[in-house]
């Protein structure tokens, strides 16, 4: 029942703040919102960074227009993927990465790795490099199953209608 009762409220979460997305920057009823299906060219209303952004899902634009002088305003919104990334002090773009590791020298079984820890953009040349890490070794799974079963009986078989040996239970999936 929990997970009903969190679909109903992030449904009407949703619902409320496209309702929110879908009113004009204000109330002189002069305004249309442009459907982003029927721009020819979106270049022509977003810069090169705000596409990037749509692009990566951390922000997106609401395309306005005036009916009065045909001036276009965009209304910014926080994307699905927004906390996810940080302005950038380079182009100032919603599109810097949060701190990740990159792998220089890749971890083996025998040896450690080598990464360096940084935060770059996804639009601009913007990076910023925290040092290096030391990656651990990596170390082999300690599960002891190999995955496949198998029967005790002289019978063996498939799921699906494959075979039977018998009658007997089948042994393999």
């Amino acid at each position: 029942m929990p997970g009903i009762g969190f679909f109903i409220i992030g449904y009407f979460r949703r619902k409320s703040r496209l309702k929110l997305r879908l009113q004009p920057p204000d109330d002189s009823g002069q305004w249309v919102r442009l459907n982003r299906d029927e721009i020819e060219g979106i270049t022509a209303y977003l810069s090169e960074g705000q596409i990037q952004e749509e692009k990566i899902r951390s922000v997106s634009y609401e395309i306005w227009q005036h009916l009065g002088d045909a001036s276009i305003q965009l209304i910014k919104w926080n994307g699905r993927k927004y906390k996810r990334y940080e302005d950038c002090p380079g182009c100032k773009n919603r599109t810097l990465n949060k701190v990740h590791t990159k792998t220089i020298r890749a971890a083996t079984y025998s040896s450690t790795g080598l990464g360096e820890k940084i935060q770059d953009c996804t639009f601009c040349k913007y990076k910023k490099s925290f040092g290096t890490v030391i990656l651990p070794k990596l170390q082999k799974s300690s599960s002891s199953g190999s995955g496949s079963r198998s029967s005790s009986s002289g019978s063996s078989g498939s799921w699906g209608g494959g075979r039977s040996g018998g009658g007997g239970a089948g042994g393999s999936w």
